[in-house]
């Protein structure tokens, strides 16, 4: 049962995700970054089920596959792979949002756009972790 908990908040931590990306951001994201946010999401979720309850698990849980992600984002940046991400530079534009870059890291920019999505993938977790929890665990 924790297995398939799991398969299902990494499910639902990608689809919000790509949610997020289809309808507020451009350009769209490649498959292999969807990909690796479900597999991201299924593996912390495993030890977050297992060792930790409800609202910590959520929390805990949200801000180690919001690290993974960031390590995903530098790892695309420092390949150059456009198939890691389409947007190896910088992260996608959100519509609507003024992006003001706040400095580097390694030289990649630490930008609004970068915090919106550091908040989206936290969130995503984050929800799919205490849906998951309430209706199959």
């Amino acid at each position: 049962m924790i297995l398939v908990a799991a398969l299902l908040i990494g499910l639902g931590t990608m689809l919000i995700d790509l949610a997020f990306h289809f309808l507020l951001t451009s350009p769209m994201e490649t498959p292999a970054y969807f990909l690796a946010k479900f597999l991201l999401a299924f593996i912390v979720a495993v030890p977050a089920i297992i060792f930790l309850r409800g609202l910590r698990g959520a929390l805990i849980g949200g801000i180690v596959f919001d690290a993974l992600t960031g390590v995903y984002y530098y790892v695309a940046y420092f390949t150059r792979s456009t198939v890691l991400s389409c947007c190896y530079l910088s992260p996608p534009a959100v519509h609507g949002l003024m992006n003001q870059t706040f400095g580097y890291l390694g030289g990649y920019p630490i930008s609004s756009d970068l915090l919106t999505f550091a908040v989206v993938h936290f969130g995503a977790f984050f929800t799919s972790y205490l849906i998951v929890r309430r209706f199959c665990l």
